[in-house]
């Protein structure tokens, strides 16, 4: 595969996790171009997400353990999102701690994380300040 079709797949991976997290009420930013650890912020009340997205589930140690440290220096939820099963839809798991390294992804310190398990939908009002 070609670096530019990867790279286009790999864009059109994070539109779709953006389009699923703010389907489920979070405010996102996507980090365009970044080749950071960071793809995508994620914001809902009282929770905020640092999201690695990883269109073929692959992530490296380097980026998983610095995804790991810049959610721990802000107090962010480290999250690595996947395409789920047979491509459809999004499966996000929780990071909770460095890779270990040769480990496959069931012995990793990871859980499965659902994106609505702390606040709800943002709820957008007009409130009329006097």
């Amino acid at each position: 595969m070609s670096g530019e079709t990867t790279r286009a797949g790999g864009i059109r991976f994070e539109r779709k996790v953006v389009n699923n997290l703010r389907t489920d009420g979070y405010i996102t930013m996507r980090s365009a171009g970044s080749k950071g650890a960071i793809d995508i912020m994620a914001m809902k009340p009282g929770q905020l997400l640092l999201v690695g997205a990883k269109r073929g589930g692959v992530c490296t140690a380097a980026e998983w353990d610095r995804l790991v440290e810049l959610a721990g220096w802000v107090g962010a939820i480290p999250v690595l999102a996947v395409n789920g099963p047979r491509g459809y839809g999004v499966d996000y798991w929780r990071l909770c701690g460095p890779k270990r390294r040769g480990k496959p992804m069931g012995a990793q310190p990871a859980v499965r994380f659902l994106t609505d398990e702390v606040g709800g939908p943002v709820r957008q009002e007009w409130v009329e300040i006097p």
